[in-house]
């Protein structure tokens, strides 16, 4: 009779601690299991998130891993704090100006941008350089006006196909084209930022 008993003692306590281990498995905040969660914070390679938030920090993250990844980098030169201002400006063009009038002539098409406050200056020392980049490698006509509300930019091109597609990107996908803002960014930072088509 003792040995049934303790028999029956041993197998309940063994339920319980299978119970309350898979308790704490599956436990979880919004889903996330502790082990999950704590491996997010540790910086885990196996995290599925790549994004690091805020579209500009997102930008400096990239280019630091990859400095700090890089044996041969020349951390005398490195200048992060210039990327960061060029990212301020790309972030007030992108979310600081308003363009209040699109025209389309033959052959032609013309974006005028009012900007706030500090959104001129970044739009005056961005757009010109930008529109002689595009004018570098497209066969287009770029003509860009600086002026005390913002900026105007004039773009002609010989085919209506490229007018269509210039109409359909507006300002804000024609400051998009040709991805070249990536090799930039990473000559600002590593100390070569005039380099690339002006100081764009």
């Amino acid at each position: 009779m003792k040995k049934q008993m303790l028999a029956f003692s041993i197998a309940i306590v063994v339920a319980v601690s299978l119970w309350a281990n898979d308790k704490h498995t599956k436990h979880n905040h919004n889903g996330h299991s502790h082990t999950a969660h704590n491996a997010s914070n540790q910086g885990d390679p196996l995290s599925p998130l790549i994004a690091g938030g805020e579209a500009a920090f997102t930008a400096l993250i990239e280019v630091v891993a990859k400095l700090e990844s890089d044996d041969s980098t020349d951390w005398s030169i490195v200048d992060i704090p210039a990327l960061h201002s060029h990212l301020v400006d790309m972030s007030h063009i992108m979310l600081s100006t308003t363009v209040v009038a699109e025209s389309i002539t033959e052959g032609t098409i013309s974006f005028s941008v009012v900007a706030e406050n500090e959104a001129k200056d970044s739009l005056h020392r961005t757009l010109q350089a930008h529109g002689n980049y595009i004018a570098s490698i497209r066969p287009w006509d770029i003509e860009v006006l600086t002026n005390e509300d913002g900026a105007s930019v004039q773009i002609a091109t010989d085919t209506q196909t490229d007018l269509e597609k210039l109409k359909a990107l507006g300002f804000y996908g024609f400051m998009a084209l040709d991805s070249h803002h990536q090799a930039h960014h990473w000559q600002i930072a590593t100390g070569n930022g005039g380099q690339v088509h002006g100081a764009h």
